[in-house]
């Protein structure tokens, strides 16, 4: 009986090592086919707004007042701390790639150096050396980790900044050294300025195990020594939160400087990034949470409720860390709700907790049923996430819709202006694909807000350029001529243009340069 559970507990290791092959081998796949593409496919908009600042950080490394070109002089409006976006423009400058390849290659690498704390949070809930790596592979063939973790953003960065608070509080749970304090705080500072909406869900995974060890050595819990450990990891939760506040203060006074930067300051964007009561309570919300969020995670909902219905069978303790990691993930969808029901990719940063309890499931069905049931489950499971992939995301990452457009106006203000002139630009929103792949700085007037960029638009050297000369004015169909309020100053300006530049169609829309 022994030999045959040691023989079955070998051929589970073995098929937990080839699934991983394959998920390394797909995971560099989807990275090879994205090579050479441009940032033009799913939510390009927060893409190129990212890898725009990492431009501009190549050209001048600037850090904390790092640009984001497209509203207008002074070109500052700072969200994130730019920890990514000066890493990718370091391996832009040092290896012989474009900006595109090396945010596609620093955001790949932190996913895949997340395995390393992720590893040590495992190793704390189960010893067995190969759950780590079923748990890891089965989330490198996630479609929402394939798909994103080659993307130019920051989410990886913050993913990995984030698990690596919650490994050293685990760790200065078991040992308190000021190494250990400094690191643990050094991520909780980092992970909070990257990105709150990921650092917030993991702080309370961090708290978890705090409770948890308070209980173990609740006889104890009165010590000394206990309860400065118990202090010491307050304190760093306390410092992240007071360096966020300072960022984010800096950065509303850096946005406050533009024309109309104060939309987007912390106070303006409350109820974009948390919502509203309603909406925690509407079917919109719980459809994102069980359907869209769940179909992208797992590749379907199926997988979930499979699972979730074996769990009831299994242990105590395996159901108990399941629910704490559906809690988990539920928490981020409660506190950040609008954003959710928005963008798909702000699951990228809470989806890694429904991973990790379905894996604990189907973990266990290997202990509490048969190897051969675990191997049907896991089989089921990749080939059900590899489906999800490729009805999900895989058509949008090789067939890019709007990339055509974006290019030849890019291509075309990029040979016909010059490298210190600015763009403006109407019908384009504020988005930032088109003065990224044109290398220039811009001022974009979106249909939704354009009163006082409007107010402001006059003559060859505005406020709003600085003390750079426009180079280009970018017309393409809006709806600001429909606008009562605001057709007379727009008609205006389109009038002196007009007469002091020259018309060029170019992919549907009219760029006046001052060559013919």
């Amino acid at each position: 009986m022994l030999d045959s559970t040691e023989t079955a507990a070998s051929k589970v290791s073995t098929a937990v090592r080839a699934v991983a092959g394959v998920a390394i081998v797909a995971t560099f796949f989807v990275l090879y086919k994205s090579w050479n593409q441009p940032i033009l496919d799913q939510h390009a908009f927060r893409q190129t707004q990212t890898a725009i600042s990492a431009y501009w950080i190549s050209k001048n490394w600037y850090f904390f007042n790092y640009q984001t070109p497209v509203l207008g002089y002074p070109w500052m409006i700072p969200f994130e701390l730019p920890v990514y976006q000066w890493i990718v423009a370091i391996i832009a400058t040092l290896l012989p790639i474009n900006l595109d390849q090396a945010g596609r290659v620093v955001s790949l690498g932190f996913f895949l150096l997340s395995y390393i704390p992720l590893k040590g949070i495992v190793g704390r809930i189960n010893s067995h050396k190969d759950l780590p790596i079923f748990i890891f592979a089965i989330l490198m063939l996630s479609p929402i980790y394939l798909f994103w973790s080659r993307a130019f953003l920051m989410e990886s960065t913050a993913l990995f900044f984030s698990l690596s608070f919650v490994y050293s509080v685990a760790k200065y749970l078991q040992r308190q050294s000021l190494v250990g304090f400094a690191l643990m705080t050094i991520c909780a500072i980092l992970a909070a300025c990257i990105k709150i909406t990921t650092y917030v869900s993991f702080s309370f995974a961090g708290a978890m195990f705090v409770i948890h060890d308070m209980w173990v050595y609740r006889r104890n819990i009165f010590k000394r020594s206990e309860i400065l450990k118990y202090i010491a990891i307050a304190l760093s939760v306390i410092l992240s939160v007071a360096v966020l506040e300072v960022w984010v203060q800096y950065s509303d006074a850096l946005k406050d400087k533009l024309q109309f930067g104060y939309l987007l300051t912390s106070k303006n964007l409350f109820y974009w990034n948390f919502g509203n009561l309603h909406q925690r309570l509407s079917s919109k919300l719980w459809s994102v949470v069980f359907g869209r969020a769940m179909e992208q995670t797992l590749g379907s909902p199926l997988i979930f409720w499979t699972v979730a219905g074996m769990s009831l069978m299994g242990s105590r303790k395996t159901l108990i860390l399941q629910a704490l990691c559906f809690a988990l993930y539920i928490s981020n969808f409660l506190i950040f709700t609008n954003l959710h029901i928005i963008h798909d990719y702000y699951q990228y940063s809470n989806a890694i907790f429904l991973v990790v309890g379905v894996s604990l499931g189907v973990w266990e069905s290997f202990h509490k049923f048969s190897a051969s049931i675990f191997a049907t489950l896991f089989a089921c499971f990749i080939l059900v996430e590899l489906i999800g992939f490729k009805l999900y995301f895989y058509h949008d990452m090789i067939n890019q819709s709007n990339a055509p457009q974006t290019l030849a106006l890019a291509n075309y203000l990029r040979k016909n202006t010059a490298s210190n002139e600015v763009v403006v630009g109407f019908g384009l929103q504020w988005a930032s694909d088109v003065p990224y792949y044109a290398e220039r700085r811009a001022f974009l007037v979106p249909d939704w807000h354009v009163p006082k960029a409007l107010s402001v638009m006059s003559g060859v050297d505005p406020a709003f350029a600085g003390l750079l000369k426009v180079g280009a004015v970018v017309n393409c169909p809006n709806q600001l001529i429909e606008m009562d309020d605001m057709k007379v100053k727009y008609s205006d300006y389109m009038h002196f243009v007009e007469q002091t530049l020259y018309p060029h169609t170019v992919a549907g829309c009219v760029v006046y340069t001052w060559d013919k």
